[in-house]
């Protein structure tokens, strides 16, 4: 009997024993497809296996009133959905985990914004995160019911900025909110 690797790409490595009978055992799954709604994302860090880096979410809300009165707003919102981890099913229930941070930053006549980490199982989807102040980097969990298959899971981070206005005394005013996610990995 012979035992050979193989990596499948982003991290999987897929440990092969008695080759006849082609028994695998997963050593870790990743998600391997970024979709990306929003071109100012910076995805390459959230599956490096490396926590000292970080893919970056963010929305904002600014609202400024020029010297001839004129009210100028802008909005954005950061979104990104991570999919397609392999077509297979544990046997076993598993652990999805979430390794993210979240700040925030506000000025003049502003709300906080907030972002949230929603994770989809199947045809059941939990916010297992929501965040609207500065909070440490943490590992927030769902659980994966056995024989669930891979690939009908989703994890969704999104950021939004808080409410403003900007007022004659007070020119300006912005909410930005930010998340960062350092991993996201199955155990």
């Amino acid at each position: 009997m012979s035992t050979f690797f193989e990596k499948i790409g982003h991290g999987v490595e897929v440990a092969a024993k008695d080759v006849a009978h082609v028994t695998v055992e997963v050593v870790d799954y990743l998600p391997h497809v970024i979709k990306l709604l929003d071109d100012t994302i910076a995805h390459e860090a959230d599956d490096d296996g490396d926590l000292s880096t970080s893919a970056t979410i963010s929305g904002a809300e600014t609202d400024s009133l020029s010297a001839d009165g004129a009210d100028t707003q802008t909005s954005t919102y950061g979104d990104l959905i991570l999919s397609s981890w392999p077509a297979v099913s544990l046997t076993a229930a598993a652990t999805l985990a979430i390794v993210a941070s979240a700040s925030s930053y506000i000025s003049g006549n502003a709300s906080a914004g907030y972002g949230t980490v929603t994770v989809n199982i199947g045809s059941t989807s939990t916010v297992v995160q929501r965040w609207s102040a500065t909070t440490a980097q943490a590992t927030y969990t769902a659980n994966i019911p056995a024989n669930t298959p891979l690939n009908t899971i989703t994890v969704e981070v999104a950021a939004y900025g808080g409410t403003v206005a900007a007022t004659s005394a007070n020119k300006r005013a912005s909410s930005i909110f930010a998340v960062s996610l350092t991993e996201v990995f199955i155990q």
